[in-house]
């Protein structure tokens, strides 16, 4: 069954994908929340997505702080290299 991947920092809760997380379930998707905290956690955070489980069907990516725009759009580069 197709998943959706919500990425962003989960250093404490985020508020904002577990909603947005919760109002996908109601509606019957396969929601997880993918933590990336920071540039050291840069390699799991693809191995989450890309890794021999079963890949998501859609990936959000919640860009929290502005500081952190660098390392988020790496991150969609190399997802959009792998056909995203």
């Amino acid at each position: 069954m197709a998943w959706t991947a919500l990425v962003g920092p989960e250093i404490e809760e985020n508020l904002s994908l577990r909603y947005l997380a919760a109002a996908l379930e109601r509606t019957g998707e396969r929601v997880e929340v993918v933590p990336f905290n920071g540039p050291d956690g840069f390699g799991a955070t693809l191995e989450r997505l890309l890794g021999p489980d079963e890949a998501p069907a859609v990936v959000a990516i919640s860009l929290s702080f502005q500081w952190r725009a660098p390392e988020c759009l790496a991150l969609a580069v190399v997802l959009r290299q792998r056909g995203y």
